[in-house]
C-alpha cells in the first residue's frame, strides 16, 4: 500500500493524528522524511489524547523517563509529545483530545474509552488554529479512512482551510487479519469514488447540454433510433439491396 505525499511543498500546519507508539514514530519518520526533501510547514500539531497507554506499549527506559514527567496514567498525548521532542528535538502543539469531546451537562453516553479521527479534529479546530492550510498525517492503510472522516468536518466548519491527509506507505504483513474487510474496503473505496465521481460529472454535463440547446439533443436522439432503424432493415430485406442480375 503505497505513501500519499503531500501536493504541495508547504503546507502552514501539520496535524499528526494520534496513534500507539509503534504507529506514532512512523508518522513523524514520515514528516521528518517529506522535510528533508523540502517540504515546510510553520506549525506541528499532534491531534492525540488522554487515551491511557496499553501495557508494554513504551519500553521500561521511556516509561521511567515519562513518569519523571508526568503523574498518574500515563497517557498517549504524552507518549506522543515524547516521541516528537526525541525524535525531532522540537516542540510540538499537543490537542489533548478527551474521548467525545462531550459537554459537561451532556447526557450522552461515551461508550469509547479514546478519542476518535472526529473527536481530535474538532478539538484541533476547537483551537481556532491560525492555518490557511493543513496536512493531517496519517498511514496507510488509514489514509482513506482518516480522510473520510475529517473532510465533512473541515467542509463544515473550516472551509477557508485547504487540507489533505497524507502519510507513508505499509505493506500488508503488517495488518492485522481481523481488520482486513475494513481496510481493504478503504482501499477499493476510492477508485470506486473515482469512478462514480465520473459518472455524476458526465450526468451532470449531458444535463447541462440538454438544458443549453435541447432541439439538438433531440434531434441527436432521433438520429441514434433512425440509424438503428436502418440497420434493422439491412438485416432484414438485404436480398432488397442487391442489385438484380439480368438473364
Amino acid at each position: 500500500m503505497s505513501a500519499k505525499l503531500p501536493k504541495e511543498d508547504r503546507s502552514q500546519c501539520v496535524a499528526i493524528l494520534g496513534a500507539t507508539k509503534n504507529e506514532s514514530e512512523k508518522r513523524i519518520d514520515f514528516l521528518e522524511n517529506i522535510s528533508s526533501k523540502g517540504f515546510e510547514s510553520d506549525k506541528v500539531y499532534l491531534l492525540t489524547g488522554k487515551r491511557t497507554l496499553f501495557t508494554g506499549e513504551v519500553i521500561k527506559n521511556e516509561e521511567s523517563i515519562l513518569r519523571g514527567r508526568f503523574s498518574g496514567d500515563l497517557t498517549e498525548a504524552e507518549m506522543m509529545d515524547y516521541v516528537y521532542r526525541n525524535k525531532t528535538g522540537k516542540e510540538a502543539i499537543i490537542v489533548n483530545t478527551v474521548p467525545c469531546n462531550l459537554p459537561i451537562d451532556s447526557k450522552s453516553i461515551c461508550l469509547r474509552n479514546r478519542p476518535n479521527t472526529e473527536d481530535s479534529v474538532e478539538a484541533f479546530l476547537d483551537m481556532d488554529p491560525d492555518c490557511s492550510s493543513v496536512s493531517f498525517i496519517s498511514r496507510a492503510p488509514n489514509i482513506a479512512a482518516q480522510y473520510e472522516a475529517i473532510a465533512p468536518l473541515m467542509l463544515q466548519r473550516a472551509p477557508k482551510i485547504t487540507f489533505e491527509v497524507i502519510g507513508g506507505d505499509a505493506s500488508f504483513s503488517e495488518l492485522p487479519a481481523d481488520k482486513m474487510p475494513h481496510i481493504l474496503y478503504h482501499i477499493f473505496m476510492p477508485f470506486a469514488g473515482a469512478l462514480w465521481g465520473s459518472f455524476e460529472r458526465v450526468s451532470a454535463k449531458i444535463s447541462e447540454l440538454n438544458e443549453q440547446c435541447p432541439a439538438n439533443y433531440e434531434y441527436l436522439r432521433e438520429l441514434k433510433v433512425i440509424k438503428k432503424k436502418s440497420s434493422e432493415i439491412t438485416k432484414s430485406d438485404k436480398n432488397l439491396l442487391v442489385p438484380a442480375v439480368s438473364e
